[in-house]
């Protein structure tokens, strides 16, 4: 399947009248998101020593949504994905960073959540 057919339009419920369209994410945008969230991770740990830390174990937990959430860059998959919307301008990468954080929590949660044909 051509993913970039794939497109939907979400209303945004706390703005009223506004919309935003997107893409349907292909196996490259994924794994262009997850290797930024890597690479802004180990950026963050670079230079920690972490040998004063204890090993800490995370027994019995579950992947759960935030889990799945967390392997990918949002901006980056918000910047990619995003096609249209119903503000006057066009999206441009700098507007697309200018989103608030309830509009990309949704796109994200959309993107994710989309399930492959069967």
């Amino acid at each position: 399947m051509l993913t970039n057919k794939v497109l939907k339009k979400l209303a945004l419920p706390h703005e009223p009248g506004a919309w935003v369209e997107v893409r349907m994410p292909s196996y490259l945008i994924l794994d262009q998101a997850r290797t930024e969230r890597s690479r802004r991770s180990i950026q963050l740990v670079q230079g920690i020593d972490f040998s004063s830390f204890n090993t800490v174990t995370r027994e019995g937990t579950g992947a759960n949504e935030e889990d799945a959430f967390s392997d990918y860059d949002w901006p980056t998959l918000v910047r990619l994905c995003l096609v249209s919307w119903s503000y006057e301008e066009s999206p441009t990468p700098d507007l697309v960073s200018e989103l608030d954080e309830a509009t990309v929590r949704l796109v994200v949660t959309e993107l994710l959540r989309t399930p492959s044909p069967e």
